[in-house]
């Protein structure tokens, strides 16, 4: 499983009239970050962020919902383990699954970094499959 490195993701932008623009990012807050500023602009046709296709493995984030989502209690807000696939397209509000099978919309998680929160015992308690170790 890879480890996020310097400008390990990237941001597509597609605005009408002009080519598809990628921009580095070198963490995936600082990706997010980027298209929730973009999707809000009228000339913006299509905006998403993922872990760059040339990584060789999926890429580890930790997540949880934010605090200000209704219906989810302090007891929801555990830290999940996600995996993000090289080149799998991320787009606001786009929910992806964490390791334990709790799927979380992309807008409504807040990505945190090892240590925040307390762990979802489930997602830990996976163990990495042959694919993710990177053997067949």
């Amino acid at each position: 499983m890879a480890e996020p490195r310097k400008c390990d993701f990237l941001v597509r932008v597609r605005r009408r009239g002009s080519p598809v623009l990628e921009l580095a990012a070198s963490t995936p807050v600082q990706a997010r970050r980027v298209v929730d500023r973009l999707v809000r602009r009228p000339e913006i046709t299509d905006v998403c962020w993922m872990a760059h296709p040339a990584l060789g493995a999926p890429v580890r984030l930790l997540g949880r919902y934010l605090a200000d989502i209704p219906g989810i209690g302090d007891t929801r807000r555990v830290t999940h383990v996600f995996l993000l696939v090289p080149g799998e397209a991320v787009r606001a509000g786009d929910a992806v699954t964490a390791r334990c099978g709790e799927p979380i919309r992309v807008d409504q998680m807040d990505i945190v970094g090892p240590g925040t929160g307390m762990p979802c015992f489930r997602c830990a308690a996976r163990v990495p499959d042959a694919a993710e170790r990177g053997r067949p």
